[in-house]
Formats: C-alpha cells, structure tokens, sequence
C-alpha cells in the first residue's frame, strides 16, 4: 500500500495537481489583473443590460470558480446551435475564446434534447475567433464589439480586431 502513495504522491507534485500549486505560475498574476481592472463586473453589467433591453434572457451566463482556467462563459441560444463566448487564462495571458457548439434539436420533447445536446455529441464544437486581450486597457467600446459579435453569431463583419497590445506581467 505504500508504495502506491508513493508513485501518487509524485505524480500530484510532478504534474502540479496539489492544491494550491499553480501549473503556470503566471496566471494567478493574470487573475489579479482581471480583479484589478474589474473585467467580470463589467461584462456581468453588459450582459445583465443586453437581457433587460431584450426583455428576456437571451443570454446565459455562467461563472467559474477557482482553480479552473475558465472564468466565465456567455452562451446565446439559437435554434441548432449555441454561440459562446467564454474568458480563459491561458499561460499566455487572458483570451476571449468565441466557439459554437452545434446540437441536435431533432428529437421534439425537451427533456430529450437536454440529454442529447449534453451527453450525445459533446465533440461538435468549433472554435471561431480568439482574442488576447489586457484586462486594464478594455473599454466599453471592446464590451460592445465583443458582445456584438456573439450575438451576430459570429459574422464576420462583427469579428472584433486584436488590439496591438499584450497582457503585462508585474513582477
């Protein structure tokens, strides 16, 4: 029985799965910045004022919790397909990953379509358009673009550009 910790013990420290041991040091230092610049609370703010104009909730949003490398998602709901924008941290800095994810709305009872939409085909997602952004240098402008563009479903013309600049890190 020892010898089995052992090899767990080391491949937890080896892999950097301990809790509180950062796989990339760097994006702790990349949360702070979203804490600092307030990121969250304004695209929680632009997302609250999207579903009240609209008088419905049209977008979803989900939030993520620590230690996970996504910290929030934002889905907007389209017959056959779901448009997502979602804030990761990458070890090379915060980026807005814009995806769809297409599903089967074949089947006619809703409790059906849950099921398969979330257990039948979860490899039918496609990544559009990925954007590194600097948490303090985000304007309303770039919310607007941002959330324009995943409530365009992604057209082109929407596509937000990338900014010539690249998250700093203080150390």
């Amino acid at each position: 029985m020892a010898t089995t910790q052992l090899w767990i013990k080391k491949t937890v420290k080896d892999l950097h799965l301990a809790p509180g041991e950062a796989r990339y040091p760097a994006v702790k230092e990349f949360r702070l910045q979203i804490e600092r610049s307030r990121l969250l609370e304004a695209m929680h703010t632009t997302y609250d004022s999207i579903n009240n104009e609209a008088g419905a909730a049209i977008l979803l949003e989900l939030l993520y919790l620590q230690p996970q490398f996504a910290l929030c998602k934002y889905t907007f709901e389209r017959p056959g397909v779901d448009y997502e924008m979602q804030l990761v941290l990458p070890a090379d800095g915060p980026t807005l990953v814009f995806s769809l994810h297409r599903t089967n709305e074949t089947a006619g009872v809703p409790a059906i379509q849950i099921v398969h939409r979330f257990f039948m085909h979860p490899s039918q997602r496609a990544v559009r358009h990925k954007l590194r952004i600097n948490p303090s240098m985000v304007t309303n402008i770039d919310l607007r673009e941002w959330f324009t563009y995943l409530l365009s479903g992604f057209r082109n013309s929407r596509k937000p550009l990338a900014k010539k600049f690249s998250p700093t890190r203080t150390d």
